[in-house]
């Protein structure tokens, strides 16, 4: 590693790729900035050719996080090979000189390497499929079903206090401090159902991706 201790702490740290190699994967890298200054950062690879990183370059805040998306393209795999690709993540603080315009590769090409640490990302590439664990599959399966019959519920519950809302103002009979309070209500009713579903989807995703991924550590 050159330059200074390592700003950012990177998950995973090894990507793993499974056969077969004929269509793009896509992997998701965790950044996280645990000092207090605005970190920058630039990915760079020995196999360019094989790989789109998004974004390759970009501005953490202090104790944030950032996501890239690494993909592998398509390529001809040969399994008598040995393939050595890793990813160097480099990152240095934000200077208050730099805010004048310059790109962040401008500022990368311009600072001392003393000023700039660097993670490695490795990679991997298997020569046999992803083991598929028919229990595993059988669980997120259920789960998938339950996930979806519970949108269902929530979609017609959320029609329901929609109309409901709407009625609410034709009643012309009914006190105003009790129109009000029923507002609170559907409109109470309406937030919990959009944040249950929106749990039930994050759920199912790292449901899917702990039961494709299991061999990834995140750090």
């Amino acid at each position: 590693m050159e330059g200074r201790m390592e700003l950012l702490s990177v998950g995973p740290q090894v990507l793993t790729f499974y056969p077969p190699y004929d269509d793009r994967q896509r992997r998701m890298v965790t950044l996280l900035n645990p000092t207090d200054r605005r970190v920058l950062f630039k990915v760079t690879s020995n196999a360019w050719l094989n790989y789109t990183v998004n974004p390759n370059t970009g501005r953490i805040g202090p104790y944030s996080s950032s996501e890239i998306i690494i993909s592998l393209k398509s390529f001809d795999f040969n399994t008598d090979e040995r393939y050595n690709h890793h990813f160097v993540i480099k990152s240095m603080f934000e200077l208050q000189d730099h805010k004048n315009g310059l790109t962040i590769l401008a500022i990368f090409r311009d600072v001392s390497r003393r000023d700039i640490s660097s993670n490695t990302l490795l990679v991997r590439l298997e020569a046999q499929p992803f083991p598929l664990d028919c229990h595993g599959l059988d669980s997120l399966c259920d789960f998938s079903k339950t996930s979806v019959n519970t949108e269902l519920q929530l979609r017609q519950l959320y029609e329901n206090c929609a109309n409901r809302l709407e009625e609410a103002p034709a009643k012309q009979n009914t006190p105003s401090g009790s129109r009000h309070l029923s507002k609170i209500v559907i409109i109470g009713s309406l937030t919990l159902v959009v944040l249950t579903a929106f749990v039930q989807r994050k759920l199912m995703f790292e449901t899917l991706m702990d039961t494709q991924y299991a061999d990834i550590p995140f750090q």
